[in-house]
Formats: C-alpha cells, sequence, structure tokens
C-alpha cells in the first residue's frame, strides 16, 4: 500500500472502525498497522480506551508525522516486541 492514500479522511474511517471493534469485542485498545513495504515505512493506528496509555505506550514509536520509524515493517518481529514490552511496563 502507498502511505499516501492513507488520507486524513481514510484513517479517520479506520479509526472509526477499530472503535467499533474494540467496543464490540469489550477489549482495551485494537491496533491496526499499514505498511508500504516498497517504502518499508508503516503508519499505526490505535484505539485505545484510556486515550492518555495510548499516547505513552507509542512514546519512541512515532515520528512527528505519525508514521512508525522508517524500517518498522514486521508486525510479528517489530512491533509487537514494541508494543508488548511497553505494555510490560506501563503503570495507570
Amino acid at each position: 500500500m502507498d502511505l499516501g492514500l492513507l488520507t486524513t479522511r481514510r484513517k479517520a474511517e479506520l479509526l472509526a472502525a477499530l472503535d467499533g471493534v474494540r467496543s464490540k469485542l469489550g477489549t482495551a485498545f485494537a491496533a491496526l498497522i499499514v505498511t508500504d513495504v516498497f517504502q518499508s515505512e508503516s503508519c499505526l493506528l490505535v484505539s485505545d480506551s484510556q486515550p492518555g496509555r495510548c499516547d505513552w505506550l507509542l512514546q519512541g514509536a512515532l515520528t512527528a508525522e505519525g508514521r512508525m520509524h522508517p524500517g518498522m515493517v514486521s508486525r510479528k518481529k517489530q512491533l509487537l516486541p514494541f508494543l508488548f514490552h511497553r505494555l510490560d511496563s506501563y503503570r495507570d
């Protein structure tokens, strides 16, 4: 996917869908990573019942533009270990 296609409007639509999934499943948060494998960059969208926790979890993972740091494209090898590490150290 070309991340240029991920417009502000489309992000809002995807975040609304994530909110619906999170609510339906009764989970604390839901995440979607959209990756451009040709450019080796990703964008992470997160719906969280506690917005402050979401901001804290993503510290250090996002650039100023809201994209993942260049090269972070693997959900299994990069994103999940990062999120699990951050969740392990999170304190309300």
